[in-house]
Formats: C-alpha cells, sequence, structure tokens
C-alpha cells in the first residue's frame, strides 16, 4: 500500500513537469498508466458493466442487421472485454488501443476463448490510417472518448470508416458525473463551472464531459440519425464513482447482482445521463 502511495505521488510530480514542456505527453502519459494498470476484462466489477453494454450492443445490432455476421472495430478495444464476446458470437472483429500491454493481454485473452481477432496498436487521435481502407458495419468505442481531447474529431473520422447504414456506439461521461462527483468532493466552484458555465474540460484538459443535448449536436453534425441514449451504472460503481455509494456490483452475490442488472437496464433507458457514463449510438446517413 505505501509502495503505491509512493508510486503514484512520484508519478505525479513526474507528470506536472512533463505537462510544463507537453501537455499532450503528459495527458497521453496518465492515460496509459491507467489502461496499463487496469484490465477490465479481469476486474471483479467490470464483468457487470459489461453485460449492461453488451445487451445494449446485441440488441441494437440484431435490430439493424438481424442475424447476420458483422464487421465490428473495437475502437480503444483495451483487453478485448467486448471484442471477445461478440467475435464468440460469430461476427468479425478488429480491435485497436494505444496501451501495448492491454493489446499483449487481449490478444492472450481472444487466444484462450479460440476466437480469431486482430488486435492492433494505435492512438485513436493519429493512428486511425493503420486500418487503411476497411469499411466496418459497426464501430464501437467505449470509456475512451472521455480522454482524448479532440473527441469530435474522432468521432467524425469513425463516421468515415462505416459503411452507408453503419452502426456506431460510443460511451462519453455524463456532465452530471463530474459535477456530483465535485460536490461530494467539496468542490462547490467547479461543479459550478460545469453545470453552469458549461464547462466541458477538467484535470488540465485531460478529461471531458458533455450532456445529453451536447451529444446530439455532435452526432447529428458527424453525420448520425436515429440516435439513442443509454445508462451505464445509474445506481452502481466502482471505487471513485458517485454512483458507488449507491452499489458495488462485488460486493454482493449473482443472485442480488441479478437484480441490481434488471434495475440497471430499466434505469439505463429512462435516465442516461446519470450514469457513470452515457452510452450513445446511431446509424450513418
Amino acid at each position: 500500500m505505501l509502495y503505491n502511495f509512493i508510486d503514484l505521488k512520484l508519478f505525479s510530480l513526474s507528470n506536472r513537469l512533463l505537462k510544463l514542456l507537453s501537455p499532450d505527453m503528459a495527458r497521453a502519459r496518465a492515460a496509459k498508466r491507467v489502461a496499463s494498470r487496469y484490465d477490465m476484462l479481469r476486474e471483479a466489477d467490470e464483468d457487470f458493466f459489461s453485460r449492461i453494454y453488451l445487451y445494449y450492443i446485441k440488441e441494437r445490432i440484431k435490430e439493424v442487421f438481424g442475424n447476420s455476421a458483422i464487421l465490428i472495430f473495437d475502437a480503444g478495444c483495451g483487453q478485448g472485454r467486448l471484442s471477445i464476446p461478440l467475435a464468440m458470437d460469430g461476427h468479425k472483429v478488429m480491435g485497436m488501443d494505444f496501451t501495448p500491454s492491454a493489446i499483449k493481454k487481449a490478444k492472450q485473452y481472444g487466444k484462450e476463448k479460440k476466437v480469431e481477432i486482430e488486435f492492433i496498436q494505435g492512438d485513436l487521435e493519429k493512428d486511425l490510417d493503420k486500418i487503411g481502407n476497411s469499411k466496418f458495419h459497426c464501430i464501437i468505442s467505449t470509456e475512451v472518448l472521455y480522454m482524448i481531447k479532440d473527441y469530435k474529431k474522432v468521432i467524425n473520422k469513425f463516421n468515415f470508416l462505416l459503411e452507408p447504414g453503419g452502426l456506431i456506439f460510443i460511451s462519453l461521461r455524463p456532465r452530471l458525473y463530474y459535477v456530483v462527483h465535485k460536490l461530494i468532493n467539496g468542490y462547490i466552484s467547479d461543479a459550478h463551472d460545469l453545470l453552469i458555465n458549461k464547462k466541458t474540460y477538467i484535470n488540465d484538459g485531460f478529461l471531458n464531459c458533455l450532456s445529453k443535448d451536447e451529444i446530439e449536436k455532435i452526432m447529428v453534425t458527424s453525420g448520425f440519425t436515429q440516435i439513442e441514449y443509454k445508462g451505464i451504472g445509474i445506481i452502481t460503481g466502482i471505487i471513485g464513482d458517485p454512483q458507488s455509494l449507491f452499489a458495488i456490483p462485488s460486493a454482493f452475490d449473482k443472485k442480488q447482482q441479478a437484480l441490481l442488472l434488471e434495475m440497471e437496464l430499466y434505469l439505463g433507458n429512462n435516465y442516461p445521463e446519470n450514469g457513470r457514463y452515457i452510452f450513445v449510438s446511431g446509424i450513418k446517413k
């Protein structure tokens, strides 16, 4: 515990110094640290949230494409928590993540599940050209864009990579998430800036948050229609989330988690801005 505390302090100090020379490098370094230290396929609570994502994803894929196998690009795939289950359903999946350690684990986990997935290392802001002229039926990008400075540009690039009529899924931090987070920690002025002054970037520009209306404008401008919104984690969260004050999934047994999941799906359909993430889907015009 002491080692972890000292390690975090040293990292924070070195990153503040790096920020003076190159803010973008400091942002990338911080995001890489988070991604390399957190295995979303193995963490106890993440299976619960993956089930919510996969429920919504599979439901809309079936609505748009029926039972056909489709070509999916998982942009910011991490260790493959969504790529692998979707490949197991028979879809052809390509995954990209900018953290080498995450890609290494994704390949390992994919091999364990005996699915063929093309996992490539790359930065969504700079390296989408690595996938060449490929066109996808579906693009999924979860829990990534809120850490990307020029997230609007990336969403526009996603549109270019989709076939006409293609389906996109993205998750973003709702503005309310950080408003509540700031209030809980006593930062009233910061909460006011986020809510009333419509401040978008926090933590020196490292993270961003948006309201449903702001997301709607971005999606429409980027060429998407039939836009739908779902909430991820309305009454459940991991340590550090405001929602964790209600429930942390791993604290409950399987039967209780099933009840939580049913409540989450109900609330996610009705209160999408109230969660840890707002999960947006749309169809390319």
